[in-house]
């Protein structure tokens, strides 16, 4: 099987999901892993240790700035790779349509 046509296994993803969760003391979590057109979910733990709360596929984390490391990483991965200009270069260059980028603040 290619990674195109192959199953997703969920009972594993369950499983791997729930110890890797024990192991870094999380308490609950919601894992995706996604193989062509097919997408397979899962939710472990609680969501609430004081009411014991399952997590569920509709429960929602507060992220706060994660994603922000995310983005650098993937910004800093493009520019490595030649597609996006250096840190140094003004954004007007990638995104002059954003309104006020490239205006002098007074």
């Amino acid at each position: 099987m290619t990674s195109e046509t192959a199953a997703i296994d969920r009972a594993a993803i369950t499983h791997l999901a729930g110890e890797a969760a024990a192991e870094l003391g999380i308490v609950g979590a919601q894992v995706a892993v996604a193989i062509g057109d097919e997408v397979a979910e899962c939710s472990v733990g609680v969501e609430n240790i004081a009411t014991g709360r399952a997590v569920t596929p509709d429960t929602l984390f507060q992220i706060g700035s994660t994603t922000k490391v995310f983005t650098a990483v993937l910004l800093m991965q493009l520019a490595d790779a030649g597609l996006v200009p250096g840190r140094r270069a003004r954004p007007t260059k990638s995104l002059p349509e954003v309104p006020g980028w490239g205006r002098r603040r007074r």
